[in-house]
């Protein structure tokens, strides 16, 4: 059986105050006390490979984790995506990041975001990786769940993920079985 678990970035300073740029924003300070937050339940997870979405909220929620993995990656595939013409991502959003880990998939924007989330679950499915945690967006998250549960991925069917959530499935073979929601009890 192999283990997906999902966490949302933190609040981010564009989801409280709507002059900041959505495209890229750092995390707010109620964010930041959110992923730091996350410290106790990451010290409890021991995943084979950690996937980061490029963007700052998410990577930063990571870092303030301090969840330790000798497997990290960026994926480009794990950008935002969700809305109607969705920002044409500027290659500076990867300055730096390398410091981190590696960036993988970096040619995301020649898929559209359907395409590249499903090809990440294929290759989730097929991965012989036993227990993957993915740092990403509510919106990629949203697909990744419709993906692996065969919901209708443009149906009425959503998830609404909150913020420095967790969410947990199980896969075996091609049965998917979400065992946690929106997991926020270290936040009270």
């Amino acid at each position: 059986m192999k283990s997906i678990c999902i966490i949302r970035h933190g609040e981010s300073l564009s989801q409280i105050n709507k002059t900041v740029c959505g495209i890229n924003p750092d995390l707010s300070e109620a964010g930041e006390a959110q992923s730091i937050s996350l410290r106790e339940m990451m010290k409890k997870m021991s995943p084979s490979l950690v996937l980061l979405s490029p963007l700052r909220r998410a990577y930063r929620t990571f870092i303030l984790s301090e969840l330790v993995c000798d497997r990290v990656e960026f994926d480009g595939r794990l950008l935002e995506g969700e809305w109607e013409e969705a920002p044409n991502y500027p290659e500076t959003i990867y300055d730096g990041i390398s410091k981190v880990a590696p960036i993988k998939n970096l040619k995301w924007h020649q898929e559209d975001f359907d395409t590249r989330v499903s090809n990440l679950v294929s290759e989730m499915r097929a991965s012989d990786v036993e227990s993957l945690l993915i740092f990403s967006h509510s919106g990629t998250i949203n697909l990744i769940l419709k993906k692996l549960l065969n919901v209708e991925p443009h149906g009425e069917t959503s998830f609404q993920v909150e913020n420095a959530s967790l969410t947990k499935l199980e896969l075996n073979g091609n049965s998917t079985l979400m065992t946690k929601f929106n997991e926020r009890s270290h936040l009270r």
